[in-house]
């Protein structure tokens, strides 16, 4: 059992060893989905913006990518934190993350794939399938790894290790 203490030593919250589980996943949810997005998004934008369709603004890609990131980073972690956490164990939230991280990375692509065929910032009016695909694959990848850092033993211990 933990008990939580404000500055003047009054009691805050208790947590038995259950909550103190949930609570870490709370947090580490929290934090992984917006910066692994960052991270994705600043390749994308590396890959497709700088080197395969260098020209347009990179003001512009730039505040596309980082937005897109933050935007679906947040709204994974949210759906996450709402359906998921507190709520399934085991393989059940394994699959539950996966799949939540998989339909909002799906409709991402599909939004960016119509939005630049308009916008032509990234090559999507030339290479359509080739966009969509380079969203939709990460995704089913993204999916399990988030999954399993969340809810594997093993992902969180390389969680504890290297990231928080």
């Amino acid at each position: 059992m933990i008990r939580i203490y404000n500055g003047q030593n009054s009691l805050i919250k208790v947590f038995d060893h259950g909550d103190v589980f949930e609570t870490a996943r709370f947090f580490k949810t929290d934090y992984c989905c917006p910066s692994s997005y960052t991270g994705a998004e600043i390749f994308y934008l590396i890959v497709w913006g700088m080197v395969l369709f260098p020209q347009g603004p990179f003001l512009s890609k730039l505040v596309w990518t980082l937005t897109c990131a933050i935007a679906m980073g947040s709204v994974i972690a949210v759906l996450t934190i709402a359906l998921v956490v507190g709520r399934l164990h085991g393989r059940t939230a394994f699959f539950a993350c996966a799949c939540i991280l998989f339909l909002i990375g799906t409709g991402c692509a599909f939004l960016c794939s119509r939005i630049d065929a308009v916008m032509n910032y990234f090559g999507g009016p030339e290479n359509t399938q080739l966009f969509f695909m380079s969203g939709i694959i990460p995704s089913v990848i993204g999916g399990l790894v988030y999954g399993w850092l969340l809810y594997s033993d093993t992902g969180q211990s390389v969680m504890a290790r290297y990231i928080l």
